[in-house]
């Protein structure tokens, strides 16, 4: 009886040996797995928005496709507690791994990022797209690196453009004038002073309360921030000036970069390539998404008089070529070959 005991014993011993054999994977599984690697993301925008979708889902991607080894912690709506203003400093300390960087936020920092942060520039977000990706990022880029300790992976442009929204309905280039219109700064508020308008800086968070209590009358923001503030509540007008198409970067730190295995460092390429195609690929659709709510409120829509762009252009240039002197020579450089290669601004 032990005889048969330890023959039934050794058998089973090489069964498992055998299936171990088969499967090396499964004896790995046994030992102590490596502690995953943890990041940092600071999203400014709110979980329901827009582009915090495309976030969550390059995310979810990295972690699936990294069997849990590299996790990325979206910290949405500036929840961190990190200024905008400060995005540049932030990555570069290694605050976080990943941050996301605008334009007008950054011109205190570094003027060349908030560069591209100008009003009546482009004809369409079509040739901003254009622009942004293939001339601009690979520029920006040798600036982050060697600055900021950091680099541009993903350009964001908002669904439709920065449109102007308003109490009465604006059509003309003399209805701008004196007119009380949220904006941002940077180039654009200054953009707005060159054409007779009276721009205020209003943060998104407090547009709803400026726009109830009379303190502006109009803001310009995207259509994704106008239909989470409720605009249909206290404006009547969506007038559909191309005023501008300023992206938000998402960056990585270079130092966290260079640190991942090689295997992770291509996993997280691939699918912020993917992030970017998805952005590109979403932003009509949720431009019409967003222009139906807006008027299913009760919104109007309102097209510009054409001459508007023929009194306004000459004026805002000025800012354009100023934006490009302080942004420095690489600025100058990209403005002239935009310039140059469309024969017409409009």
């Amino acid at each position: 009886m032990r005889k048969n005991t330890r023959v039934i014993t050794v058998n089973v011993m090489l069964v498992a040996m055998y299936f171990m054999a088969l499967d090396p994977v499964s004896a790995e599984t046994k030992k102590p797995t490596a502690k995953p690697i943890l990041w940092r993301f600071n999203c400014n925008f709110s979980p329901e928005g827009w582009s915090s979708k495309g976030e969550k889902l390059f995310c979810e991607k990295v972690k699936e496709r990294s069997g849990g080894r590299l996790i990325i912690e979206p910290y949405f709506s500036a929840s961190l507690g990190f200024k905008s203003t400060e995005a540049l400093s932030v990555i570069r300390k290694g605050l976080v791994e990943m941050n996301q960087l605008t334009g007008g936020a950054t011109r205190g920092e570094d003027p060349f990022v908030a560069f591209t942060d100008q009003a009546f520039l482009w004809s369409d977000q079509d040739e901003a797209l254009y622009w942004f990706l293939n001339k601009y990022m690979p520029v920006l880029n040798k600036r982050l690196e060697k600055k900021w300790n950091c680099r541009a992976l993903v350009a964001e442009v908002w669904p439709g453009n920065v449109e102007l929204y308003s109490k009465e309905p604006i059509r003309t280039f003399e209805d701008w004038q004196g007119l009380r219109v949220r904006t941002w700064g940077g180039p654009v508020m200054d953009a707005l002073k060159a054409i007779g308008a009276e721009p205020m800086t209003v943060d998104v968070s407090e547009l709803y309360t400026a726009l109830q209590r009379g303190m502006i009358s109009a803001a310009i923001t995207s259509f994704t921030s106008a239909t989470e503030a409720h605009f249909w509540e206290v404006l009547n007008y969506v007038n559909r000036f191309i005023i501008s198409h300023n992206p938000w970067w998402i960056a990585v730190n270079l130092t966290a970069f260079n640190e991942l295995p090689n295997d992770l460092q291509k996993i997280f390429l691939d699918e912020a390539e993917a992030l970017q195609d998805w952005m590109i690929a979403h932003r009509n659709l949720e431009t019409f998404v967003r222009l139906k709510m807006l008027t299913d409120g009760g919104m109007k829509v309102v097209h510009p008089d054409p001459s508007f762009y023929d009194k306004a252009i000459p004026l805002v240039q000025p800012v354009w070529h100023r934006s490009a002197k302080e942004a420095g020579p690489e600025a100058g450089k990209l403005l002239e070959e935009l310039l140059k290669e469309r024969k017409k601004h409009r």
